[in-house]
């Protein structure tokens, strides 16, 4: 049995930029995620859980599946193994009390 996954549309906001300076680098099976801060000078806009929003799409097991991750990190570490036939993806997003910015796509 498989469960069909529904689309899920984020409040967007233009108020915030998604985060600059993004880059990923490869060691074997575990990408590094790096990227720059986005300044918010109202510290109420924060969102507290988590300040970055990424959606992956990782190879694990030969399988592609998505993940999401919220952090308040400039770096994450994910793995990401070698074997799909789909490839692998990830975007980035900052996440504010009024909605995620537009993402930028992790090269």
């Amino acid at each position: 049995m498989s469960l069909a996954i529904a689309p899920v549309e984020l409040p967007r906001t233009s108020e915030y930029p998604p985060p600059s300076n993004v880059r990923a680098e490869r060691n074997g099976d575990q990408v590094t995620i790096l990227w720059e801060a986005v300044p918010i000078p109202d510290p109420k806009m924060i969102y507290s859980e988590s300040r970055y929003f990424l959606e992956l799409r990782l190879c694990r097991g030969g399988e592609v599946s998505d993940a999401l991750l919220g952090t308040n990190e400039l770096r994450v570490t994910i793995a990401d193994e070698a074997g799909c036939a789909e490839p692998s993806g990830e975007q980035i997003s900052t996440a504010t009390c009024e909605g995620y910015s537009l993402s930028t796509v992790i090269p």
